[in-house]
């Protein structure tokens, strides 16, 4: 299996619920039964560099393979070889965008090879894909500073017709697409942008947001992560929500140490803590989850290893532990939703 090595721990019934323990709250913002500590599904002994989770599969790539999970529990699959750390999914495929490679490749679901379908680009670095073509934003290059030279780029599913949308950005990442609109970050501008499918020029719908993480969306908003600038040693992580047409930026959360990654599901988002301290005998990482219009945050998971990468759906809560600095217990749990 290519060096990568798992231990399948599927106990789809044998989650251990801790009502209270280490919590500083219950899970939902109505009540009801307390965090819990999840259902480990897979103990790895590689990465886990991202998630995603579809109608029947939750997916993540780890020592270079895309491998899948049913979201009912079940034995792990190795789909195929990744070309890329992140990826997209659409009913049939896998999305990479190839890094330094310049390519992007699809992968089908039911496994088999990668294929490049676009080569030639400037380190692709972020995808996104809907039912009409892939999406992608392009690096910048760097000399003696960042240089205006990154893009956000479209394709037709197969890899035709490709159109550049936006030129001249500087560090695109992290394409979300909603309704007739792409939504993107840029750290060195400190900026979240809304671009047409279309193309045209880049909106700026909020700015100052230090080292922003891949934006989410729902019907209403876009919701980011920020990271406390260096220079103020006091300064939390925060989970900025902005109108996707523009308006007024609202912090709805503030956390001390370490706002990982964001999921949306049902009027909530969702998102993990690293706690400030790693380890794996005293875990004290969390998943938490609060009203997307605002609210006091409530834990939903306790007792983690520095969680990241998570994805929420029907099927519940998915996330990897040790994914971060800690580089140790490293497990993809589930959870079900409060």
């Amino acid at each position: 299996m290519g060096g990568f090595v798992m231990r399948v721990l599927i106990a789809v019934t044998a989650a251990v619920f801790l009502a209270g323990c280490g919590s500083d709250g219950e899970a939902g913002n109505g009540g009801g039964p307390g965090p819990s500590r999840g259902t480990v599904l897979v103990v790895n002994e590689e990465l886990v560099l991202e998630l995603a989770l579809d109608e029947t599969h939750v997916y993540w790539v780890s020592n270079q393979l895309l491998h899948k999970l049913p979201v009912g529990g079940g034995e792990p699959v190795e789909v195929g070889r990744s070309e890329g750390e992140s990826l997209a999914l659409d009913a049939t495929h896998a999305y990479f965008p190839g890094g330094i490679r310049g390519t992007i490749t699809k992968l089908s679901l039911v496994g088999g090879s990668p294929m490049a379908i676009v080569t030639g680009e400037k380190e692709p670095t972020s995808v996104a894909v809907d039912s009409t073509g892939v999406y992608w934003a392009n690096w910048s290059s760097y000399d003696t500073g960042p240089v205006a030279d990154g893009s956000i780029v479209r394709s037709a599913l197969d890899g035709s017709n490709v159109e550049p949308l936006a030129e001249g950005l500087v560090y695109p990442r992290g394409l979300a697409l909603g309704g007739d609109d792409i939504y993107f970050v840029s750290a060195s501008d400190e900026t979240l942008y809304r671009l047409p499918k279309t193309g045209g020029i880049p909106v700026a719908i909020a700015t100052g947001l230090y080292d922003p993480g891949p934006p989410v969306l729902d019907e209403d908003a876009v919701y980011v992560r920020t990271r406390g600038r260096p220079e103020d040693a006091n300064a939390p992580d925060t989970i900025v929500r902005v109108p996707r047409d523009g308006g007024d930026a609202e912090v709805i959360a503030s956390e001390r140490y370490g706002i990982g990654t964001l999921g949306i599901h049902a009027g909530f988002v969702y998102y993990t803590r690293s706690g400030g301290f790693v380890s794996c005998d005293r875990p004290s990482g969390v998943v938490r989850r609060i009203a997307s219009e605002g609210g006091t945050p409530k834990d939903v998971v306790v007792e983690q290893s520095d969680p990241s990468h998570l994805v929420v759906g029907d099927s519940g809560i998915y996330f990897a532990n040790g994914s971060s600095s800690s580089h140790a217990c490293k497990t993809l749990v589930k959870v079900a939703l409060p």
